[in-house]
């Protein structure tokens, strides 16, 4: 009796662990630029009363670990105009389309091009918020190189900064009262998402709800006999 209740146990657990790993497979790869102090990545200045932010230099990527992408750099362009909420610690931005771009540590090789538009800029977390990531090219280079990430990126449908946080200055408070400019590092994380599983997934997917079904009907949580004296 113990030996069919483990098998039917193993039957179960087999069944939730093919299914979560196949939902889990539509959430695809990411990388991180991390907060490069061998600089300035973006730029907090006024000019007149109008307050702007400029992406202003290139993001070392330092994650995920062992990826062909770590080492790399991420470049972003734009200058957006501050535009005040009503909250004193959040502005909407506007003005620009950022060009993203992944390159070698040596700056020379592009590996992956994109647009994406940032939309608000929050002081109190220290965070930026994006539009989605479009315009996605993964290039032959970028594939070459073997990175699990990159050819992810190649693959999925959609794509987003997941997080995107600017360090924390002293100087934010009067920055925003006044003028003046503040240079400061960024660290965020560019994730892709697959818009549905791919056919090798929903057969997997297939394979797990079948084995949840045998365990429910095995269970008798599931009547699969429909003559009449059965239902009468």
């Amino acid at each position: 009796m113990k030996i069919i209740m483990i098998k039917k146990a193993t039957v179960f657990l087999m069944a939730i662990l093919i299914i979560a790993i196949t939902a889990t497979g539509a959430w695809a790869l990411s990388y991180t630029a991390g907060n490069d102090p061998s600089g300035t990545a973006m730029r907090l200045y006024t000019e007149g009363s109008t307050k702007y932010l400029r992406f202003y230099t290139d993001n070392n990527v330092v994650a995920p670990s062992g990826d062909a992408v770590v080492g790399g750099w991420q470049s972003i362009s734009g200058i957006y105009t501050l535009t005040a909420t009503g909250d004193a610690n959040v502005y909407n931005l506007s003005g620009a389309t950022s060009n993203i771009q992944l390159t070698n540590s040596s700056g020379v090789t592009t590996y992956l091009t994109a647009l994406a538009t940032a939309m608000t800029i929050r002081f109190d977390t220290n965070t930026i918020s994006w539009s989605d990531v479009t315009n996605m090219n993964v290039t032959a280079a970028g594939l070459a190189t073997g990175s699990a990430v990159l050819n992810d990126f190649a693959s999925a449908s959609t794509y987003a900064f997941t997080s995107f946080t600017f360090e924390e200055n002293v100087s934010e408070s009067s920055w925003l009262s006044g003028g003046g400019t503040l240079n400061l590092r960024y660290s965020s994380t560019l994730s892709s998402f697959s818009a549905a599983p791919e056919p090798a997934e929903w057969m997997l997917m297939f394979i797990g709800l079948g084995m949840l079904g045998f365990y429910l009907q095995r269970r008798g949580y599931l009547n699969f006999d429909l003559s009449p004296q059965s239902v009468a």
